[in-house]
């Protein structure tokens, strides 16, 4: 259920907080050296003079706790959250902590071992650490990466990429920092991340050819000093109430199901994680036999002459065996029609990735000039 919905319903159907208790609502602002950070531009400039962007900051969370103004801590163990600052990710909310005043809080930057080794399709679709949702896990080594850092930097006359990916034990983040945190009353707390200061403090890192990248090897010593870096890159922002049930609930998504649909059980290997399926749009018998017919419908083209199935063949993995596709009217377009296989666990469609959602994907080759031409 999505977060803000489950807040309302809990609202509307159970009295107050359970006495004495508060919820704490955590926003991570994203910086460079000091201003907004922004993506996907060589408008930030490191300690060391160098212009680079950022297209990825990513990281994960665990077992976060808040000090008592007393010195007792109290934790939340076996407690995840995902942050995918680009994509505005940034937030998440402890619910029910004790009330009273606080001084400071504590959280990894990644996973404890048992968790980071464990079996990655043991979460639900919607959990931190399904792979689908936080795309940071190595498969290959059945492990997560804690924190990647990932953009582009001017290397003379040309651009270069940097990757920096911190995985492993070994690489495992503690982040505390002083806070005044009253929770006599709902809050919400700002962090921010300066991703300047990961290049900077307190370990200068200079982009070259060769320390463009980090995969946390057993020998990486970069690996360590960005570590370092990024255990100081935070900073406590600001305190203030939390936000209204009206804001955080404004833009949900509602249900809207027939009364007599058939519920449609979707079922998959043991071994795949939890597929991230729409929570407004629940999978029917009677929709997923639409769903057929509307693929194999020629009607959804110019001229009635072409549907879906025409360049996706079932009998050849949805797919066609051209380099380049035909069109409705002969034109031919620039790029084959890929095949279709697990589409329930992908999160970006087309060669080059264009649409986020099958919502987005699905009018585009009907409306294509070159394509379906409808």
């Amino acid at each position: 259920m999505y977060p803000a919905l489950k807040r309302t319903l809990l609202a509307l159907l159970l009295p107050a907080n359970i006495a004495g208790a508060s919820d704490l609502r955590v926003d991570f602002v994203p910086r460079f050296n000091g201003v907004p950070l922004v993506f996907d531009s060589l408008a930030n400039q490191t300690a060391g003079g160098q212009k680079i962007s950022v297209t990825r900051l990513d990281f994960l969370l665990s077992d976060v706790a808040l000090r008592r103004a007393d010195g007792t801590w109290i934790e939340q163990k076996n407690w995840f959250a995902f942050i995918g600052a680009r994509d505005g990710k940034t937030n998440f909310t402890l619910e029910n902590i004790p009330g009273g005043n606080y001084d400071r809080i504590r959280f990894h930057i990644g996973l404890e071992p048992a968790i980071n080794h464990g079996d990655a399709a043991q979460w639900p679709a919607d959990h931190p650490l399904n792979p689908e949702v936080d795309h940071l896990y190595w498969g290959w080594s059945k492990e997560y990466v804690f924190l990647a850092l990932e953009g582009g930097w001017q290397n003379g006359t040309r651009q270069s990429g940097f990757s920096y990916h911190l995985a492993t034990d070994r690489q495992l983040m503690t982040v505390e920092l002083p806070v005044a945190l009253d929770l006599n009353s709902d809050r919400e707390l700002q962090i921010a991340l300066d991703a300047g200061k990961i290049f900077a403090t307190p370990n200068q890192i200079e982009l070259s050819d060769s320390s463009d990248t980090s995969h946390s090897r057993t020998n990486d010593l970069l690996a360590g000093q960005i570590r370092q870096n990024v255990e100081a890159a935070f900073g406590v922002d600001g305190v203030r109430d939390f936000p209204p049930i009206a804001e955080l609930t404004r833009g949900t998504n509602y249900i809207e199901i027939a009364p007599n649909a058939t519920p449609y059980r979707f079922t998959f290997a043991d071994y795949f994680p939890r597929p991230d399926l729409p929570l407004d749009n629940p999978l029917t018998g009677e929709g997923v036999v639409l769903g057929s017919r509307l693929f194999f419908d020629r009607r959804l083209s110019a001229g009635n002459s072409e549907s879906c199935a025409t360049c996706h063949n079932p009998r050849l993995a949805f797919s066609q065996p051209r380099r380049f596709s035909r069109g409705v009217d002969g034109d031919i377009g620039t790029r084959n029609a890929m095949a279709l296989e697990n589409l329930a666990w992908k999160d970006s469609f087309f060669w080059d990735g264009r649409a986020a959602t099958l919502r987005e994907q699905v009018l585009q080759p009907i409306q294509n000039p070159i394509e379906m031409h409808e």
